[in-house]
């Protein structure tokens, strides 16, 4: 059945799976299916997989050394969840950097309404694209930088933002000490060489319990880690662009101090009032 956002737009379809049988088509049981509400299933996205980017802001997404600033820690961050090779295995390290990079690429998409792989919905999208590969010939002032990485200064609660560089910092090590998903979770044993097929979208669901059982583990604590950035690193954009904190008496805004009051980042929206700054500042896509 059609689930209907506060817009009134079509939001997602569920169909549930069937099976047939001896005794003819019987509905699937969904035990047996990939827990549903973790994202993609692991290898089917990477941060390469989007459409080019539209017309207006661009924001890129990178790991503090590569923009020649700060510490790198996102191994070490992803260690403290279970999901670095310790052993030193650089491919299964990279694989699963690739995996949160390229989801929490979609779900800063689909916060900004637009499709997970940034397609945009004409008159409903707003002008702003996200990447993992830094864009050439973009002008200064359209390309913002969101760098992920480190503690940051005592008081910063996970980020801040510097508007004149148009640059958002993400604290990834404070959200693996202060986010609940990710500092009460971790995947045990840690991810190690023979990952690598789940990572690459090579195992086929339903090939073993065990199977199902680690990559149903992995796909979930690199979507929670995904989320964590995007619903601290949202609200972080939304400063920036010239929204205040709070989000009135809606839970569910982006903005609310309490970072949704638990709310996932697959339901959280901008409120009428902050969409119409949005829109000031932004724009919708054609």
């Amino acid at each position: 059945m059609p689930c209907i956002d506060d817009l009134g737009r079509a939001a997602l379809f569920h169909f549930p799976p069937w099976l047939v049988g001896g005794k003819g088509a019987v509905p699937a049981n969904p035990n047996y299916q990939p827990q549903d509400g973790a994202g993609p299933l692991l290898g089917s996205r990477t941060p390469e997989r989007s459409v080019p980017p539209t017309a207006g802001k661009v924001v890129w997404i990178h790991f503090a050394d590569e923009a020649g600033k700060g510490p790198r820690t996102i191994e070490r961050d992803l260690q403290m969840v279970g999901l670095t090779n310790v052993e030193g295995s650089a491919e299964v390290n990279r694989a699963v950097i690739d995996e949160v990079l390229a989801r929490t690429i979609g779900k800063f998409h689909q916060m900004f309404l637009k499709e997970y792989d940034g397609t945009p919905v004409p008159g409903v999208s707003y002008d702003i694209s996200f990447t993992g590969t830094r864009p050439e010939g973009v002008e200064k002032g359209r390309l913002w930088h969101f760098q992920v990485g480190g503690a940051g200064p005592e008081g910063r609660r996970g980020a801040a933002h510097v508007k004149g560089d148009h640059t958002v910092y993400l604290h990834t090590s404070w959200l693996v000490r202060n986010v609940p998903d990710l500092s009460r979770g971790r995947v045990s044993p840690s991810i190690r060489e023979s990952d690598l097929p789940y990572l690459r979208g090579e195992y086929g669901w339903g090939e073993s319990l065990e199977g199902n059982e680690r990559a149903g583990r992995i796909r979930s604590m690199v979507d929670a880690m995904a989320g964590a950035i995007v619903m601290r690193g949202g609200k972080e954009l939304g400063l920036m662009i010239g929204l205040s904190l709070g989000g009135g008496e809606d839970i569910r805004s982006v903005m609310n101090v309490d970072g949704g009051a638990g709310v996932r980042e697959t339901n959280v929206h901008f409120t009428e009032r902050e969409s119409r700054l949005l829109e000031k500042v932004l724009h919708r896509c054609p």
